[in-house]
């Protein structure tokens, strides 16, 4: 029985044991778009930003570009 018990006690105990996966590390942009421009530009701040290596991964979310569908040419920048 206490056998039984410390088995028991080491299998619920180490699979906690194992290493974490490491965070990443998330950038959430909303309406990032410059506004003073035609409404075809991301703000310069947020391209500057967009260039560097310190997230893992950059989410744009709400318009990103005031308006995105008018050009083709915005399109293509954006992608």
């Amino acid at each position: 029985m206490r056998g039984e018990a410390v088995a028991l006690i080491l299998l619920l105990l180490l699979p906690g044991c194992r290493q974490r996966p490491a965070t990443q590390q998330i950038l959430f942009l909303g309406h990032p778009y410059y506004w003073i421009d035609a409404g075809n530009r991301l703000d310069p701040l947020v391209e500057q930003r967009l260039q560097s290596n310190d997230f893992d991964q950059i989410w744009l979310g709400g318009d990103v570009c005031a308006k995105t569908t008018e050009k083709p040419e915005t399109l293509h920048y954006l992608d």
